[in-house]
């Protein structure tokens, strides 16, 4: 199996332990497809959208937001990927409330109708 394939299977892995509620399995999953995808120079967004999603459920917001801002910067180089971009500005929000930064939250959801 070509590194590609393997990158995909590993975040394939981590939707269903992520789905599964198991997000310390997925993470670890997600992270091994992210490095396998940087080494052979695929799209990172989803990879990173999915960590910073696996991380809110552990209440480690800090690690949430880090992921989801970098595929957010990721994706808007690539402005064909709008519904992506959307998803992503709208997990930022859920994590900016969570964190109780409410303004800041409604921010990113007047971010999400812009597009």
């Amino acid at each position: 199996m070509d590194d590609g394939k393997r990158a995909t299977a590993l975040h394939n892995l981590g939707s269903c332990y992520s789905s599964a509620g198991d997000y310390t399995t997925a993470i670890n999953y997600y992270l091994q497809a992210l490095k396998l995808k940087q080494e052979n120079h695929q799209p990172l967004e989803e990879s990173m959208c999915n960590l910073g999603i696996a991380y809110a459920p552990l209440k480690q917001y800090n690690f949430a937001r880090k992921y989801l801002q970098w595929a957010l910067k990721s994706a808007l180089m690539s402005p064909d990927i709008y519904e992506l971009i959307a998803n992503l500005y709208d997990n930022i929000a859920v994590i900016t409330g969570k964190e109780g930064n409410f303004e800041e939250e409604q921010k990113y959801y007047e971010e999400v109708l812009k597009i």
